[in-house]
């Protein structure tokens, strides 16, 4: 039986008609705390660790709680406005869409709206079973979304505590509500083709079980849950030779002039030892919109 495919977007598609990156949302997020005099280095710092420090000072000199700054974080994002390929990209053939991406510019393509929720468990801040319905299709924010600000995943220790709750669906199950994966745990059997719509499962039986196609993410090495969920998905096709696995595509843009880097050839490295495929498309004069194109015929011509 042919794997379903799914769609993993990034927020590179977001950066097509918003120049809003990572770095500037947290300069924003520094100027609005009043830390700028204080914390610096913050272009050589990793995303995570950085957050944890402005998080941090806050609580510890301003009294402020975290949820504070997520709220921020969230009215930032609100500002983000979507494009025709948020459009073109739910055009495509398939019904899952995951993201990183916090907005919700794919569900405001279709009347505006922020989509019908369709949670599969209620959860207060991680984000494996929150969905909404969009059309005909489901979107995933797997690093939690603006109207749930507790659910945004930027800091390690949230970031940490996401991995522990993912392996142990994965595992034994979770504790105190005893789910566990339908398809991977060790107590089931099935395939991600049998799974009924009501069935309880997570966006990390479909990031396993299908064939994810990811586009517009940079892979940056602080995303360490999706790192982890790589590897795992590549040892679980060694581990159990009969096991559903799906496969891994990065659509990954590049200068045609220019060769890579010692920095990005050493990441497309590790990510193709860890079992994903590379699929490269040549940025001409930086034009990142004729690159999403060539993306989307992609798929038109997919077989």
């Amino acid at each position: 039986m042919r794997k379903m495919r799914v769609l993993f977007l990034g927020n590179g598609i977001n950066r097509l008609s918003n120049d809003y990156s990572w770095e500037k949302l947290l300069e924003d997020l520094i100027k609005e705390v009043g830390k700028r005099d204080v914390i610096k280095f913050t272009r050589e710092k990793p995303f995570t660790l950085l957050y944890e420090e402005i998080a941090l000072r806050t609580m510890r000199f301003q009294n402020r709680k975290e949820i504070e700054l997520k709220r921020i974080i969230s009215e930032l994002m609100e500002k983000l406005k979507h494009n025709k390929f948020h459009k073109k990209f739910l055009d495509i053939g398939v019904k899952h869409i995951l993201t990183t991406n916090y907005d919700y510019n794919f569900e405001r393509v279709y009347k505006n709206t922020n989509g019908e929720k369709k949670n599969l468990l209620t959860e207060t801040k991680y984000n494996m079973f929150r969905r909404r319905k969009c059309g005909n299709k489901y979107i995933w924010h797997i690093h939690g979304e603006v109207e749930v600000s507790n659910s945004l995943t930027l800091g390690y220790e949230h970031y940490v505590g996401y991995i522990q709750k993912m392996r142990n669906y994965l595992t034994s199950g979770i504790p105190k509500i005893k789910i566990s994966s339908p398809i991977f745990s060790s107590k089931s059997k099935s395939s991600i083709n049998t799974l009924e719509e009501h069935d309880i499962y997570s966006w990390v039986d479909l990031f396993l079980g299908c064939d994810v196609h990811i586009i517009g993410f940079s892979f940056d090495y602080t995303e360490i849950d999706l790192w982890w969920l790589t590897i795992y998905k590549e040892r679980l096709r060694f581990k159990d030779k009969d096991q559903d696995i799906g496969k891994t595509v990065l659509h990954y843009f590049r200068n045609p002039e220019k060769k890579e880097g010692p920095i990005e050839e050493a990441k497309l490295s590790l990510l193709e030892s860890y079992g994903v495929e590379i699929e490269k498309y040549d940025l001409r004069e930086s034009n990142y919109n004729e690159a999403y194109d060539e993306v989307i015929n992609y798929f038109q011509n997919f077989r």
